[in-house]
């Protein structure tokens, strides 16, 4: 009897081996197809936006909706560069899970009158390194119209999971958030935007 019960434990065990590594070898090639979806977007848009210009307060009043880009289907409102993070990402206009699996996507909010928030998956080459960001590093979103909007990063905190009151509290120009590493918290970073020219 006991030999028989240590066997059953001993195929139980195993077979929840197989299946950890299953589901890990399913994440690590979805985080590898976001990261190659996101680089060969990113080039696209960056063929498509001409002659890009810094933002300053005049040219952003002139600007009444945002402008999109449609990519196999999505629409894309721009490219956000994080410089620190060797990080160059398209952004979706909406947001859902399975846009999330292929770049960041707007969550709320716009640039164009300085309340956009940005949501991301925690791949390394998506949102999965905001947490090494340092106050005043650079974020530059440039939209499909080539406007460029620059910010800084001032202050970079954790939010409960479901804390979407909190999230969009506050007056910051530009949000980013993704989540910790067990689900649990979002890492979400605060911006102000810079205005130059």
């Amino acid at each position: 009897m006991k030999r028989k019960r240590s066997a059953v434990l001993m195929i139980a065990g195993v077979l929840l081996i197989v299946g950890a590594l299953g589901l890990a070898m399913s994440n690590l090639y979805e985080e590898q197809r976001g990261e190659a979806y996101a680089r060969q977007i990113s080039n696209v848009l960056e063929e498509r936006v001409i002659a890009p210009v810094a933002v300053t307060e005049t040219s952003q009043a002139d600007v009444k909706t945002m402008q999109t880009v449609c990519l196999e289907g999505q629409e894309y409102i721009g490219v956000i560069e994080i410089p620190s993070l060797s990080l160059e990402l398209p952004i979706q206009k909406e947001c859902s899970d399975a846009q999330l699996k292929a770049s960041p996507c707007r969550y709320s909010g716009s640039f164009l009158n300085d309340s956009m928030i940005l949501a991301g998956h925690n791949y390394k080459k998506h949102f999965g390194s905001l947490s090494a960001l340092q106050r005043g590093d650079e974020v530059v979103f440039t939209d499909v119209t080539g406007q460029i909007y620059y910010y800084a990063v001032m202050e970079i905190t954790s939010l409960d999971a479901y804390d979407t009151e909190e999230m969009q509290s506050g007056d910051w120009d530009l949000t980013l958030f993704t989540c910790n590493f067990d689900g649990q918290k979002r890492i979400t970073v605060r911006c102000e935007r810079l205005v130059r020219g």
